[in-house]
């Protein structure tokens, strides 16, 4: 469940999975099949809009939209979607992204397929051409790049702006439990914005939301680009957004081997926002323990605000950290950003 659960009695507060969301894509775009039309014509309506913006359409055309057949997990396709000779495959993540070049793959398989051997309805002796295969990558949840190789992409707040019209003139549980959901989604990744003092209401939605702004705001904010992403571990993971990375070069002004420490970087962990170092697979421990200690006495003397952590030793290690919250991130991460940049023009391993 997301956060704050405030909407206890929500099917999507529980039925988070991936598969649950794959499940209400298909169940919403049933209502387009033809024995479902006149269910309840306000989905109907809006399971329209919703091909229409895939199919590259201004409007839909609730009278004469029309979906053959839905197929789940077929050939591993989360949702497949066959209309108006249209092979649709829809890409569904929550929290993860895809992997393995999933999308292309997928694609690959269907095209040359005979159309009678994917679902029943296709002629048997025609073919399904590229051109006929259209990748839709849904997503609710904020990810760092966007997804390539897809020909449309609908995230949370294209959903919301697509159902938002229809919520008062259907009274189906289940359309309007997956809206209320959403929009709780919307109201947790707008917390730094609503609540920036508020750090202990914040989850990784809200993380997942500065960070995004933050890679999207650019040199703003940060002087360099920088890349966000869910880091699961055994205390129950966090967000984390990395950048401003001390590579080689500077290394060796620093007087640091690079037989020791490949990299010295910026990285945003929840709201902390820390100092970390990479050892090299083969440094000896003993030399990267007291480097380490060396650049933490530094930062120290720097900002008195910076704090250590318990020493774990392995590949990716913090120095320490100061906190933030979203009043003061930008002032923040500027601190910080001039720390580095004092670190190569004042630190030398040793001295």
């Amino acid at each position: 469940m997301t956060g704050e659960n405030k909407y206890s009695n929500n099917l999507f507060e529980y039925a988070t999975s991936e598969l649950s969301q794959d499940a209400f894509i298909a169940w919403f775009l049933s209502h387009l099949m033809e024995a479902n039309r006149q269910k309840d014509q306000a989905i109907t309506k809006c399971a329209a809009d919703f091909m229409a913006r895939i199919l590259g359409r201004e409007k839909s055309d609730f009278q004469t939209e029309r979906i053959d057949e839905i197929l789940l997990q077929y050939k591993k396709i989360d949702v497949l979607v066959i209309a108006s000779g249209k092979y649709i495959i829809i890409e569904d993540k929550t929290f993860t992204s895809t992997h393995g070049n999933q999308i292309p793959r997928y694609k690959e398989q269907l095209v040359g397929m005979k159309k009678s051997a994917v679902g029943t309805s296709g002629v048997p002796d025609e073919v399904i051409d590229e051109q006929d295969v259209i990748c839709v990558y849904y997503k609710i949840i904020e990810q760092s790049a966007a997804e390539n190789n897809v020909d449309v992409e609908f995230g949370r707040t294209d959903m919301i702006g697509l159902m938002g019209p229809y919520y008062e003139e259907t009274g189906n549980a289940i359309f309007r439990d997956y809206y209320d959901h959403l929009k709780h989604v919307e109201e947790e990744v707008n917390l730094y914005i609503t609540e920036p003092h508020n750090v202990q209401k914040w989850s990784s939605l809200t993380y997942a939301g500065l960070f995004k702004h933050l890679q999207d705001a650019g040199t703003e904010l940060t002087k360099r680009e920088g890349s966000f992403h869910y880091v699961s571990n055994p205390t129950g993971g966090f967000m984390c957004f990395l950048w401003d990375c001390l590579a080689a070069e500077e290394l060796e002004k620093m007087g640091i081997r690079p037989d020791t420490s490949r990299y010295i970087y910026l990285q945003l962990e929840n709201n902390q926002l820390v100092v970390k170092l990479e050892a090299n697979e083969d440094a000896e421990r003993d030399k990267v323990r007291e480097l380490r200690r060396q650049l933490f006495e530094y930062c120290r003397r720097k900002n008195s605000d910076f704090r250590k952590k318990t020493f774990r030793y392995g590949r990716w290690m913090t120095v320490g950290y100061i906190e933030y919250d979203g009043a003061d991130y930008a002032a923040a991460i500027e601190k910080m950003e001039k720390l580095m940049d004092d670190m190569v023009r004042e630190f030398r391993c040793g001295q």
